[in-house]
């Protein structure tokens, strides 16, 4: 009809059998995508998922140009990530809640404990120097899995898909550049027992993606993307 407007689309399934469905708007609200599934709709649900909110408490993280602190930005966007989790179905446990600061090992041996299936840790990045601040800028994703190590090496492959998934679809939904993978000794990757990463969200010290990161919608988006990037990992890893 046209005041108001309103469309309507049918789809005719060719099943007798029940039919789980997701509506999936744009963020402009122009484009509309159906999710379609015979079983469970969410790969994630079920899952034991472990989200590790970086720094805290007496542990500011990186600050950025105008006093943002990365521990904030690193809880809002966990909180955002487990709601959406929990809506589809996952069991989702934080590292913290609130802005209080919890030991490394501490992190990693709550998801040891919880025999988590994934393990996610995420943050802001900052430039090595206030000279290289106004140029660094980006979305990264870190994982660690050396091949002779007898817990995470049989992990490889996966920890390396998770790092993929994610990164994909953080980079995909962000728009900031695409810093690509790596490896690197983070006590959170080395000590966690199940598929883990550390996600770089975009760049405290830059100006512009502090500012970007000061806003809601865009911890909404990274949040969706961390969860989707999830959705994508579980679909691929069976």
């Amino acid at each position: 009809q046209e005041k108001p407007p309103v469309a309507r689309v049918t789809l005719s399934l060719k099943t007798s059998e029940a039919v789980n469905w997701q509506e999936i708007s744009s963020l402009d609200k122009r484009v509309l995508r159906l999710r379609l599934a015979a079983g469970p709709l969410y790969a994630v649900t079920g899952r034991i998922i472990v989200l590790d909110p970086g720094h805290g408490g007496s542990d500011p993280g990186a600050i950025g140009p105008t006093g943002m602190q990365e521990k904030d930005f690193n809880l809002a966007v966990a909180l955002l990530a487990a709601e959406e989790l929990r809506r589809r179905g996952a069991q989702v446990f934080l590292t913290r809640e609130e802005d209080r600061y919890v030991d490394l090992y501490a992190r990693t041996a709550q998801a040891n404990s919880l025999g988590a299936a994934v393990f996610v840790s995420i943050h802001g990045n900052a430039a090595e120097s206030p000279q290289m601040a106004p140029v660094k800028a980006g979305t990264s994703t870190y994982w660690y899995a050396p091949a002779d190590n007898p817990v995470l090496g049989p992990q490889r492959e996966k920890r390396r898909l998770l790092a993929q998934c994610l990164q994909k679809i953080l980079v995909d939904n962000l728009g900031r550049k695409d810093l690509g993978l790596y490896t690197a000794n983070f006590a959170v990757l080395r000590t966690a027992t199940m598929p883990a990463v550390l996600v770089e969200v975009a760049f405290v010290s830059n100006p512009e993606e502090e500012g970007l990161m000061r806003t809601e919608w865009f911890r909404e988006v990274a949040a969706k993307a961390i969860v989707e990037g999830l959705e994508s990992y579980f679909q691929q890893a069976e």
